[in-house]
């Protein structure tokens, strides 16, 4: 179990450096529980337990490790802000909205105004992506079809080549 823990982590890790795919769901993870913390915090749950709660959001090892940390953090007195900029999981973005609504006291609306912002940047990136792969998609389809037009009529194109067989009055098989 250890070995397999260990090749999770590393899987995670992975998963979230992937080039386009990783920060999307990191953008997305980081919308869900920016969400989470500014509704528990908005129905008076305590920070703590919104931490726990937060971590069921997600099932990827570094992101429940970077969470654990940061309710470690709290637990010891810690602010928000200082931890999040701490963990290299967390963009400094994060972290100063963060620390602005510390300041001020509102931080279940900073919460609800960080997952606003993290899901539009997960809507812009998505499509981006949908419109990068339109093109894609069409040169495979056209790819595809031709590949099929010539497996069809290519045996077609054999045949109608004159041989000296077809001199003699034999019947070829007709395309057309």
């Amino acid at each position: 179990t250890k070995r397999n823990a260990a090749i999770r982590l590393r899987w995670h890790r992975q998963v979230l450096k992937l080039p386009l795919f990783g920060d999307m769901i990191l953008k997305s993870m980081l919308a869900r529980i920016s969400l989470i913390m500014g509704n528990l915090s908005a129905a008076g749950v305590n920070l703590l337990e919104s931490l726990e709660i937060a971590k069921s959001v997600s099932n990827n090892v570094v992101v429940l490790e970077s969470l654990e940390n940061v309710k470690k953090g709290v637990f010891s007195g810690d602010t928000l802000t200082k931890l999040f900029l701490k963990d290299p999981l967390f963009p400094p973005t994060f972290s100063q909205l963060i620390s602005v609504g510390e300041q001020t006291g509102q931080l279940d609306e900073m919460f609800g105004s960080v997952a606003k912002y993290y899901e539009s940047e997960f809507d812009t990136v998505v499509d981006n992506l949908s419109s990068l792969i339109e093109p894609i998609m069409i040169v495979f389809m056209g790819v595809m079809i031709g590949g099929l037009m010539i497996a069809m009529y290519s045996p077609c194109l054999l045949y109608t080549s004159p041989s000296p067989r077809d001199q003699r009055g034999s019947r070829m098989p007709s395309c057309g």
